[in-house]
């Protein structure tokens, strides 16, 4: 697993990224050894009530970023009815020595749950959020992770409580975005997770920024270097088999290639089911 995830990070790259969220971590343990095999001299850790081992993680170059604190925010939701889900993981950093940065990570209550349990996730988040701005107006803000929030979803979480607060989805900008040909974004994925048994494409992963890394100046986020990373190397093709649906015997292909556990041979264990997303971030 360890060599798969490192292959994903470096066989288009000349560098690893300066800053990594990851989900579904197992324990700090197993971050440890992953950010000696990568190369990472810095990273953190949540530590969540869930106790089935899906933690999350953040790990950066400590050349260029200075960690300055690192917190969690428990998701606490009537919806769950007594279960635990995620903490969402934060980590203020400040970059290049001069650039104040907070970033969220995050992996909200999946589909099976109520979409009340999203929005307040998404409330956890924001108020932090605005808890931090009016402390310190000069803090960019980025948010990351898998969300869990499909289109069909209403209240839509992103628009009644992430985008309503006042961060900007980076899919949304670059879409958008009149710098960035249409026959490019044409090419993108429809999604980050490919859901089979629907046959549906969910963008569960997204970036948001807060409007101080819009800007033309300072640190800022470059909305053209957004990408959806699918190579062909980390896909496959999904074959619909429930005979009972019109869809029987259908093929989707550029789908995420889901880890397999049960192999060890490389080039059968596949990578994740979800794709990574990319943001450069300049100064």
């Amino acid at each position: 697993k360890l060599n798969q995830i490192r292959e994903v990070l470096t066989r288009d790259r000349s560098a690893l990224p300066d800053v990594l969220a990851l989900s579904e971590i197992e324990n700090e343990n197993v971050i440890s050894i992953l950010a000696k095999k990568l190369g990472y001299s810095e990273f953190a850790v949540s530590n969540s009530p869930d106790e089935r081992g899906v933690d999350l993680a953040l790990l950066w170059n400590g050349a260029k970023l200075k960690k300055v604190a690192k917190r969690e925010h428990e998701i606490k939701s009537k919806a769950l009815e007594g279960r635990f889900t995620r903490n969402i993981l934060e980590v203020e950093f400040i970059v290049a020595g001069k650039y104040p940065l907070t970033v969220f990570v995050n992996h909200w209550p999946s589909q099976g749950n109520k979409n009340e349990t999203r929005i307040d996730a998404a409330k956890v988040m924001m108020n932090r959020v605005k808890q931090i701005q009016k402390k310190n107006s000069k803090m960019s803000i980025l948010a990351t992770g898998d969300f869990n929030v499909i289109d069909t979803n209403r209240p839509d979480p992103f628009f009644s409580v992430v985008e309503k607060d006042g961060l900007s989805d980076v899919h949304s900008l670059f879409m958008e975005s009149k710098d960035v040909d249409y026959r490019e974004k044409v090419t993108y994925p429809l999604g980050t997770y490919f859901y089979g048994k629907k046959m549906q494409w969910n963008l569960l992963d997204r970036f948001f920024i807060s409007k101080n890394l819009m800007g033309k100046s300072g640190l800022r986020a470059q909305i053209t270097s957004y990408k959806i990373y699918a190579p062909k190397f980390i896909t496959d093709t999904y074959e619909y088999t429930y005979k009972t649906d019109h869809h029987a015997g259908s093929h989707v292909t550029g789908i995420p290639k889901r880890y397999e556990h049960n192999t060890s041979r490389s080039s059968k264990a596949g990578y994740s089911d979800h794709f990574p997303i990319i943001l450069k971030l300049k100064y």
